[in-house]
């Protein structure tokens, strides 16, 4: 067998366990890519203290030593990893030199464009506490580093559209490569015991991913189609509802294990997110075998074939999410669909299938290069 040739992993894994980061996507792609590479890691968490102070900008401890955040990427094509390909979750600054490829859920010329076009989004983006300045200086900060990377990964089929369409950059070099559950799939064990009556919702972010609507839509649906009904909210670690709710279950932050159990439990998946650059948790919900519902924007109509595997809102009015959840609810021939597409669902959204559409990419480009 070949000896595998060695990759740049560069990523900011923080204080938390590296399985909390960013979902747990950093660590279930470097483990992934470890089967095709020889992975050289770049962990660029902020130092602190008196060498942060002593510098006075922020420094990071890597393999190649301490460096300034602007200086990594170079600092790298200027050390023994010179000509090293690279995978980047942050937006390191990239010149035309250095081997990198960026891995992105979102880009700065989106939320710029919201930020001036479409003020009632943007309020609800998780972005709308940023300086307007600093989205703006990190939009041509991207564009260049766009233009300079060798590949850019994208998880939404959505969003390598949108840099293809929005940045001015050879759209050869933009590649969807998807992203993938977390989940245990080994896990997968649905209750036989189902009736028809258990919406599952998850969402940390319970206002941006439209929890508050779809509390309102199943008051509405308890009123007029199924008093029985039951709602599992699971994500935030504090209550979002301050009123009594008959059905309403808030089951705070679960780990992986318990959210499979309450996919386990459940019926349908209801997440009709305002803003979602991704949204990993409907891949989860569709291989577990919940339909869903979702909105018809961002990735979402790419995850849910309306009338197929479940269905999708355009608007925010909880009477029409509450008669398309009563119908989910009891459409047993959708049910069935997302079960038989089980084993699809499950080779398509693994972290190994993810590793190897980047894999095939770095490849093709390393062949390009050498001819």
């Amino acid at each position: 067998m070949d000896k595998k040739k060695d990759f740049g992993f560069v990523v900011e894994w923080g204080d938390k366990p590296k399985e909390k980061n960013w979902s747990g996507t950093p660590l279930s792609l470097l483990t992934a890519l470890n089967k095709y590479y020889n992975i050289v890691e770049f962990d660029t968490t902020v130092i602190h203290g008196k060498i942060g102070e002593l510098f006075r900008r922020v420094m990071y401890k890597t393999p190649t030593g301490i460096l300034c955040y602007k200086d990594l990427l170079h600092h790298i094509s200027k050390s023994k990893y010179n000509g090293l390909p690279v995978i980047q979750f942050s937006d390191y600054p990239i010149k035309s030199y250095i081997n990198s490829y960026m891995y992105q859920d979102l880009c700065y010329a989106f939320l710029n464009n919201i930020m001036t076009n479409d003020k009632e989004l943007y309020a609800v983006s998780g972005f709308q506490h940023m300086n307007p300045k600093t989205i703006q200086k990190r939009y041509k900060r991207q564009l260049k580093s766009y233009d300079n990377a060798a590949g850019i990964f994208t998880m939404g089929r959505w969003m390598e559209k949108y840099i293809r369409e929005n940045y001015d950059i050879d759209p050869s070099k933009v590649h969807h490569v998807g992203g993938a559950s977390n989940l245990d799939v080994n896990r997968i064990n649905p209750d036989p015991n189902k009736d028809c009556r258990k919406i599952l919702f998850v969402g940390r972010d319970f206002k941006r991913k439209a929890g508050y609507l779809v509390v309102n839509a199943f008051k509405i649906l308890k009123e007029k189609y199924d008093p029985q009904a039951q709602l599992y909210i699971a994500g935030p670690v504090i209550n979002p509802i301050d009123e009594k709710i008959e059905g309403y279950n808030f089951l705070g932050s679960l780990t992986y294990n318990q959210l499979s159990d309450y996919f386990n439990k459940c019926d349908i998946f209801v997440m009709p997110s305002h803003f979602e650059a991704y949204g990993l948790v409907f891949i989860e919900a569709l291989i577990y075998g919940l339909p869903c519902i979702g909105r018809n924007a961002f990735e979402m109509p790419y995850f849910i074939e309306k009338g197929v595997t479940g269905d999708l809102i355009d608007d925010n009015d909880p009477e029409i999410l509450a008669k398309k959840m009563f119908d989910l609810l009891h459409n047993e021939q959708i049910k069935q669909n997302v079960a038989d597409r089980r084993q699809q669902l499950i080779k398509e959204y693994s972290w190994d299938s993810v590793a190897k559409r980047i894999y095939d990419v770095v490849e093709n480009y390393r062949i390009t290069c050498n001819n």
